[in-house]
């Protein structure tokens, strides 16, 4: 399971080791979080990383994970379902809606991260924007996360709710003054009955 290739972590990320096994970068600018073991963890490892990771996920707004599970033995069945069951879910129900798992092109390897990515899929993705894949280079999954990044407002878009809400904000003026407007007209309307009566209707 020995890895061809590093992932090098961004100019403004920062790096945690949350164990001996695991080392978590995050990079806050691109909203992306990934975690590379180093050896198989141990069901312990899984959870303390997992709830490492959702106060970071929170904490920063992270929606992309890169895990990187290269060096992960899954022939260990625990390790397997702690993956589907406990760690993808957390991290999903943190915020994360972007998870490309980075593995081995070898067998049974490949082919055990596809079980796990498929019965995570269909048992735990409630949010129809999720999105999981599998890369076997760091720059495929880099090319993945490019071509699948959650869409961010254009100047265009931004442009737009600007002037629809000084639209409203006009719209909501002139009412009101229409409204002002049509409250002295009847005032006054009032008021000139009053002082303009005929003298008969004032005396006795």
């Amino acid at each position: 399971m020995n890895a061809t290739s590093t992932i090098s972590a961004p100019a403004n990320s920062f790096i945690s080791n949350i164990s001996s096994k695991a080392t978590i970068t995050i990079d806050a600018a691109e909203s992306l979080v990934q975690v590379s073991w180093t050896s198989t963890p141990s069901l312990s490892d899984l959870a303390e990383s997992a709830d490492y990771l959702v106060s970071i996920i929170k904490q920063y707004r992270i929606t992309q994970l890169l895990h990187d599970v290269r060096m992960v033995d899954y022939v260990n069945i625990d390790v397997q379902r702690c993956l589907t069951h406990v760690f993808c879910p957390q991290i999903m129900t943190a915020g994360v809606t972007r998870i490309v798992h980075l593995a081995n092109y070898v067998m049974p390897d490949l082919l055990l991260i596809d079980q796990i990515t498929e019965c995570v899929k269909h048992r735990y993705v409630t949010n129809r924007h999720t999105k999981l894949e599998i890369c076997t280079t760091p720059e495929g999954a880099a090319e993945w996360f490019k071509n699948n990044s959650i869409a961010k407002p254009t100047v265009t878009q931004k442009q737009a709710e600007v002037k629809l809400a000084a639209q409203v904000a006009t719209i909501n003026e002139f009412s009101s003054a229409i409204t002002l407007l049509r409250t002295y007209k009847e005032k006054a309307y009032l008021l000139g009955k009053i002082l303009f009566k005929p003298k008969a209707l004032f005396s006795n």
